[in-house]
């Protein structure tokens, strides 16, 4: 039988110890990079168009407004019954809308940190709000499935959007005006509306699982999802096609946040106690902020000086800063994988077996950096449908990894049944040095095909 394997020999760059991290708390700002004062949750992030302003959101049911310059609170806006679900600033720096578990949405004068009005048009209550680019319009996202468009010279409900099955989590308008993304609990695509129309455009279909965060980059060439499967997919805005599947995360990701120039995206998740930093759009995870909080619900860009926010279920906003003048040099530490070898293991003549073809590919790990390893962990996942690894274990301990030497791994797999002839398999290795080391993972993405593999045939 001819099969197709889509594999990518990619480097994986491992941070030296004691390395500091490019991206670290910036304890010059804040209390120890540490914003404090609310007493739960941070669930909801926002910076002002022109970065003076950093907006927090809690569960406590409180909005705070820092100054990004002195780290001074500008205003503590209460308003809600319970937690708050979302926030954001109007492009115009007018004002600051906050959206309740209340089902409220109160609408803030920047000037003088007085609500200036009140929304209560939805049932249930609020988890997403987000300003189209232009300013004009708001769009809110509801438990009841639904979102509703406001004009901001009215604040008068104008339409409501109709489709979703489930609760609406997040929205995110392109800034070119052109759409409205968003994404719903119990659904695996991500829906486009017309901005101008607010009719359905498409719906992008690439998740396993539901999608809990979408974000368009700053200069609208690309969107970013995530969501329960764990892995990451850029898309480019003008095929709706995903050009990247970013997978490092162990746990649901649930937050997500362009830089200011789009060529970085920061990713939070709901259990792996991580911060990931991705090149756009290829996809490198560049670096792995590891602090020990278990949820990162929110992240925001400074848009001006660049800076990373994130909140968390701490109840602090951390304040994350990358200084090129503090950032050490990467010692010449590397890892290649490629692909070694596909052997079948279904006796010939026999039937298939009913879980399909059995195999083992042949990964080989090759030390091309000039310093040894030791104690570091390989974990091997397969991310394509139906194929099942079949050992216990993922995860391959190496005591010793010599500069310059070769590691094998065989790895004992089942394919799906009824292979067809463009049959593809996608693999990502992660490899993690001990004492708290970045982790960086392989990305093997499906672009590069081996064709007419053979029993035992070299790659």
């Amino acid at each position: 039988m001819k099969h197709v394997l889509a594999l990518l020999a990619t480097a994986i760059l491992l941070m030296p110890t004691p390395a500091q991290a490019v991206w670290d708390l910036d304890t010059r700002s804040g209390e120890e990079g540490l914003l404090k004062g609310q007493k739960r949750d941070i669930y909801a992030l926002a910076v002002s168009r022109d970065g003076k302003l950093l907006a927090s959101a809690s569960f406590d049911g409180t909005t705070r407004v820092w100054n990004t310059e002195t780290w001074k609170l500008v205003y503590n806006l209460p308003g809600h019954s319970h937690g708050i679900g979302a926030v954001a600033f109007s492009p115009d720096g007018k004002y600051i809308v906050s959206g309740g578990l209340d089902g409220v949405i109160q609408v803030w004068d920047l000037n003088d940190g007085k609500k200036f009005t009140s929304i209560k048009d939805s049932p249930s209550s609020i988890l997403s709000v987000a300003f189209s680019a232009d300013g004009t319009t708001l769009a809110s996202g509801g438990m009841d499935g639904q979102i509703r468009v406001y004009p901001t010279d009215t604040w008068q409900q104008l339409l409501v959007l109709k489709g979703h099955t489930g609760a609406v989590n997040a929205l995110s308008f392109s800034p070119d005006n052109k759409y409205l993304a968003s994404c719903s609990y119990n659904e695996l695509g991500i829906r486009l509306w017309e901005r101008a129309t607010g009719k359905p455009a498409q719906t992008l279909m690439d998740h396993s699982e539901e999608v809990y965060s979408v974000a368009f980059s700053p200069d609208s060439q690309y969107l970013a999802s995530a969501g329960a499967d764990r892995v990451i997919r850029i898309w480019d805005t003008r095929t709706l096609l995903p050009i990247s599947r970013l997978s490092g995360h162990l746990k649901p990701v649930w937050s997500l946040a362009f830089s200011p120039d789009s060529k970085t995206l920061a990713s939070g998740s709901i259990g792996d106690k991580t911060i990931r930093l991705w090149t756009v759009p290829k996809g490198a995870n560049v670096q792995t902020l590891i602090k020990g909080i278990d949820t990162t619900y929110s992240l925001a860009f400074n848009p001006v000086n660049g800076q990373l926010y994130s909140g968390q279920n701490d109840s602090f906003v951390h304040i994350w800063n990358n200084n090129p003048e503090t950032t050490p040099e990467r010692a010449n530490v590397q890892v290649a994988a490629k692909l070694e070898s596909w052997r079948e293991t279904t006796p010939a003549g026999d039937a298939k077996p009913s879980a399909g073809e059995q195999g083992e590919l042949l990964l080989r790990l090759e030390n091309i950096g000039s310093e040894h390893l030791n104690n570091i962990t390989a974990t091997v996942m397969f991310k394509t449908p139906g194929v099942v690894l079949n050992t216990p274990a993922q995860a391959f301990f190496l005591s010793r990894f010599e500069a310059g030497s070769l590691k094998k791994l065989p790895l004992p797999i089942t394919l799906p049944k009824d292979l067809t002839e463009d049959f593809e398999i996608e693999i990502v290795i992660e490899v993690q040095q001990p004492a708290g080391q970045t982790i960086l993972p392989l990305r093997v993405p499906l672009n590069q095909t081996i064709e007419s593999l053979k029993p035992g045939a070299n790659l």
